[in-house]
């Protein structure tokens, strides 16, 4: 589950409470402009739930991208045994397509391009095409800083999944 703290109709942490008594509790990904994070809120959320600053990873995750390309689509289809149409249906994914438009591009139906999510859900332990794209992210800024590049991230250090 996507959250913000600063919801229109709700506070966001009474959601994330809420999210949590439920029998099968999502994974939630508060997403919050950095300055209404403080300290105290990012220790009451730490442990719970995974925090990502605003503007939201994927215009970080567009910037990564940028610098290597297909290569580190490549790289992580085969860290996690894509196949090939698993791999285009990801690339699809994080330009934004919905499932309908990558079942146009790559081929097939839609049916097909769930039947392509499900096998990815299972690959990289997963529940959903946003937290796939996002496990995306962060095994990018992951492997960028092993290697020593500077990442152009601004995700706070030590978000680690529950």
């Amino acid at each position: 589950m996507l959250l913000d703290l600063k919801l229109p109709d709700a506070d966001g942490e009474n959601v994330l409470v809420h999210a949590e008594r439920m029998s099968d509790p999502p994974r939630v990904i508060v997403v919050a402009n950095p300055s209404a994070v403080d300290g105290y809120r990012m220790g009451a959320l730490r442990g719970r739930c995974e925090y990502f600053p605003k503007p939201v990873i994927f215009e970080q995750l567009l910037v990564l991208l940028s610098e290597r390309g297909d290569d580190c689509i490549d790289d992580y289809a085969r860290a996690f045994s894509l196949s090939p149409q698993e791999r285009a249906v990801l690339e699809h994914a994080i330009s934004g397509e919905d499932d309908d438009v990558i079942g146009g591009r790559i081929g097939c139906a839609r049916t097909t391009v769930k039947s392509y999510w499900i096998r990815i859900y299972t690959k990289v332990g997963e529940r959903r095409r946003d937290l796939v794209i996002a496990h995306f992210a962060r095994w990018l800024i992951q492997r960028r800083r092993r290697s020593g590049s500077r990442a152009p991230t601004t995700a706070l250090e030590g978000t680690g999944r529950r």
